[in-house]
């Protein structure tokens, strides 16, 4: 049987979307696109074919979440595709209760909306762009993939934070996230399943480390919202909380500022004043002080989590490197595991310059992974099983 379903991931101001046709054996790829800077009257857009070739690149004038979204299925059309057989979206955040991903209806819309405080930066456009599909393809089913789903029954002894228990209750917890990437590399190297594993999710925009004990988490380093856990583009990672209490009273910062602050202004942004993005850093560390110390403190924050998950696992038989970062970075991939002999962590330098699906060595105490992920494809595969099997 099959069926085609679009997967469509919504930020702040960037819209990706990626095409399949799925059976019940894989999910093919059709084509795939961006729409970056919405919101700003000069957006950019994209639109690739199957085989990676550039078809559309141009500007054009998409100033919300609604023109994203007549742009993307105005790509579909105008090049051949037929509307999908349904919708699947990324959800940066499920709360407390959501450990499955669901079908989108007019109920689990309500709930996103009292859920916005958990992912404040990142769900008002989401549930926009929810909205707006709803409204111009009220016809196809839609399902949501929440990026927390996978952490819910987390150990109480990780999950919850050392403040009044009342807290815990209202969802005050430790999350987690990139689900979809945590399922597929379980999907892709089933016979971690049995053994203690970390895997580095690392990438510009998210980036977590997490502890797998029989394929169950144990730990992550992520935590209530998606700015805690590492730094990575404008977020922090995590801070010590008198931090904010010292910018409201010595700045007189409000919430509004310090949401600004920490959503907008930090991580590798904050340190390097140059970008965001890592991939950028890591060119011009060796030309600028402030980049080196943005890429270094990367490094040294998933560096650091190594050691307190080891010992959350009791050992370790597997490391998994995947995310954009993770997987193409042989630079990142050798500085986060230097120095690390006394663990017994050995790297062959070859394999890994390489970017080789096994990157340790035959002395390594532990495999060492290189893994590419297809998140979205993980999502249509979630679609399918929910809506067509």
């Amino acid at each position: 049987m099959e069926k085609y379903i679009i997967c469509i991931h919504t930020n702040p101001t960037l819209t990706t979307f990626n095409y399949y046709m799925v059976t019940d054996e894989e999910e093919n790829l059709l084509c795939n696109g961006k729409i970056g800077k919405i919101g700003f009257g000069n957006s950019w857009l994209t639109f690739y074919s199957q085989e990676g070739k550039l078809i559309v690149d141009k500007q054009a004038n998409i100033y919300n979440h609604r023109d994203s979204i007549s742009t993307i299925f105005g790509l579909l059309a105008d090049n051949g595709f037929k509307d999908p057989d349904a919708i699947v979206m990324k959800i940066a955040h499920g709360g407390p209760k959501n450990d499955k991903h669901k079908i989108i209806d007019d109920d689990l819309i309500d709930e996103l909306k009292n859920l916005i405080v958990f992912a404040p930066e990142k769900l008002p456009p989401q549930i926009e762009t929810i909205r707006e599909l709803c409204k111009m393809k009220a016809d196809i089913p839609k399902v949501a993939c929440f990026d927390t789903s996978f952490y819910i029954k987390m150990p109480h002894i990780s999950r919850n934070f050392p403040i009044p228990k009342e807290l815990w209750h209202n969802g005050v917890r430790k999350y987690g996230f990139d689900s979809l990437t945590m399922e597929q590399v379980l999907h892709k190297l089933p016979k971690i399943k049995k053994r203690k594993t970390l895997i580095f999710n690392l990438s510009s925009n998210s980036s977590s480390v997490v502890a797998l004990k029989d394929g169950e988490v144990i730990d992550t380093v992520a935590g209530f919202t998606p700015m805690g856990g590492l730094m990575i583009d404008t977020y922090p990672g995590d801070l010590d909380p008198g931090i904010l209490l010292y910018l409201m009273k010595e700045h007189n910062m409000n919430p509004s500022q310090i949401e600004h602050f920490i959503g907008s202004q930090s991580g590798l942004l904050g340190i390097s004043k140059i970008s965001a993005d890592l991939e950028t850093l890591i060119k011009q560390r060796y030309d600028n002080e402030d980049a080196d110390l943005a890429v270094n403190m990367f490094i040294y924050a998933a560096k650091k989590s190594i050691g307190s998950l080891i010992a959350a696992l009791g050992g370790v038989d597997n490391i998994v490197f995947t995310g954009s970062i993770g997987s193409e970075s042989s630079t990142i991939r050798w500085e986060i595991c230097r120095d690390l002999e006394f663990l017994g962590i050995d790297i062959n330098s070859f394999e890994n310059n390489k970017n080789s699906k096994v990157i340790s060595t035959h002395k390594s105490s532990c495999w060492v992974y290189v893994l590419k992920i297809e998140e979205c494809a993980m999502a249509a595969r979630h679609a399918y099983e929910i809506l067509f099997s």
